[in-house]
This record gives structure tokens, C-alpha cells and sequence, in this order.
């Protein structure tokens, strides 16, 4: 019976005769090993039961399949996702000892990293998934606020992917940058105005105030 090294050096085949990089392979394997931390750590807490990574994605095959696709889908290659899935036996999902907030090609993140105007942050915490398109300023903002309690933050360098970890809260938040997605921000903190009226949203200023001094809200 081949060897998890084998099968590992037969997925690396495989997705270079498809055009796509051993880097890539890593990149899309750390987001998965991600993931699926984050996974069983939701499962613990909620049924009791510490699973393997092994063991979790026998449980849960169709949403490992689904977390393959999005680890496939942050590089740009679909495809990728579906080797991932193809070739799950080949994979080493244990979390390394040192993880960190996103994944292990991660590297510390400093506020002048957040360069896009905007990011689609997604949260799988407890209280199940959710997701949402917020500011660049609203990041940074949540950055500050992480460190503040404890937390940290990073970024992946290839995907310039945010990972944002509080340490008063136990989940981590992703935020995807979405430089297409403009909207007018408030001269004085940055915002968008949506955000201002955000519920739970304590990092805006009182009110909006539009690059001409006008001011919506009070």
C-alpha cells in the first residue's frame, strides 16, 4: 500500500502537470490544515468530543470537500480543490505546534499591510458562519482592537489574506482583500458610512463625515 509520502509526491505530480506550483500546493494545504483546526475546535466545544484531524474529515466529508474548494478557490484554482479532495489520504491535516492565526506561511502582520480598500471578512466561530464586506479602516480597526486583548494577526503573503485572532473571543476571522469594492469613507475614521451603524461596530467615529465636511448622523 503506497505511503502517505507517496501519495503526498504523487498530488505534487499531479497538480504540476496542471500547471500549478509545489508553492501554490502549500499554500492551499496550510488554508486547509486551517480550516479544519478551526473545525474541530467548534466541534470540541460544541459536542465534547476532540477528533483527530483524521478523524474529523471521516466524519465530515462533504464539508471537507467544501473547505478543499475554498482553500482551492483563495489561490485562484479551483482546480486545486478538487486534487485536494481527490488526493485527502495523501494529506498531513495536523495543526503544527507553532500555528498561527491563519496558516503556517503566514508572517506577522503590521497595520500599513492593509493596503485594500476593502475585504469580505468571514467569521466560523461558535455561532456558526458569517461573512460580510467591510472597509479597509474597519480591518485595521479590528486588528488594533485583536491586540488590545490579547490576540494577534497575520498575513498571508501569496493571497495577502488577513487572519485575525481576539484573544477574548474563541474564533478567527478572515478577511479576503476586495480591491474592486469601493465606497465614499469618512474623512475623520475611515469608514464606510454602513459601518458607522453597525451593530457591535465600536471603532467608528460618531458620525460620518464626507470629504466636503458634511456630517450624516449624530
Amino acid at each position: 500500500m503506497p505511503t502517505r509520502s507517496q501519495r503526498e509526491a504523487d498530488l505534487y505530480s499531479e497538480a504540476n502537470w496542471h500547471g500549478i506550483s509545489a508553492e501554490h500546493v502549500d499554500a492551499a494545504i496550510a488554508l486547509l490544515r486551517h480550516e479544519i483546526h478551526v473545525e474541530r475546535a467548534v466541534c470540541a466545544k460544541v459536542h465534547g468530543t476532540p477528533l483527530t484531524a483524521d478523524q474529523w474529515k471521516a466524519e465530515h466529508p462533504a464539508l471537507f470537500e467544501v473547505r478543499a474548494f475554498e482553500a482551492g478557490r483563495r489561490i485562484k484554482s479551483l482546480h486545486l480543490g478538487r486534487l485536494l479532495i481527490d488526493h485527502a489520504d495523501a494529506l498531513d491535516l495536523t495543526p503544527l505546534d507553532d500555528e498561527r492565526p491563519a496558516e503556517c506561511t503566514a508572517v506577522p502582520l503590521g497595520l500599513s499591510d492593509i493596503t485594500s480598500p476593502a475585504y469580505h471578512l468571514e467569521t466560523n466561530g461558535p455561532n456558526g458562519y458569517a461573512h460580510s464586506d467591510q472597509s479597509g479602516a474597519f480591518v485595521r480597526a479590528a486588528v488594533v482592537v485583536a491586540l488590545r486583548h490579547g490576540g494577534a494577526a497575520s498575513i498571508e503573503p501569496l493571497t495577502q489574506v488577513v487572519a485575525i485572532s481576539d484573544g477574548a473571543v474563541p474564533h478567527i476571522r478572515l478577511a479576503h482583500p476586495k480591491p474592486h469594492i469601493t465606497r465614499p469613507t469618512c474623512a475623520r475614521c475611515g469608514q464606510w458610512a454602513t459601518e458607522h451603524q453597525q451593530a457591535g461596530n465600536h471603532t467608528a467615529c460618531n458620525a460620518f463625515e464626507t470629504k466636503s465636511g458634511s456630517r450624516l448622523g449624530t
